[in-house]
């Protein structure tokens, strides 16, 4: 997939002027089955964690400082977490990340 993106220039009269026409790259995700089906494991298991401790995605997102959107596309493995993610949703949760990871069953 390829986008081209125009580069402008504001001048005092307030028109565009183009600097540049350069390609911007969309890279499709580099995930295999493999990883697709971690993720998505991960995402269920941090729902069921999250709704044991009777919590909506957006109490959950206020713990963890993160917006209720990204942990719904985590919990439903549309994104991959971080390791700062993993992190924060483990102290989150009053868990380690092993442990974490444990209860999630990876």
């Amino acid at each position: 997939m390829r986008i081209s993106l125009m580069l402008a220039s504001v001048c005092r009269s307030k028109i565009l002027i183009p600097l540049c026409s350069a390609p911007l790259f969309v890279t499709r995700s580099r995930q295999n089955g493999t990883d697709q089906k971690l993720i998505l494991q991960f995402g269920q298991g941090v729902r069921r964690l999250r709704e044991e401790l009777k919590l909506s995605q957006e109490d959950f997102a206020e713990r963890v400082d993160m917006h209720r959107t990204y942990v719904g596309m985590i919990e439903r493995g549309e994104r991959s977490p971080t390791l700062g993610t993993l992190a924060a949703w483990a102290q989150a949760l009053q868990l380690s990340v092993s442990e974490l990871m444990r209860k999630v069953g990876l």
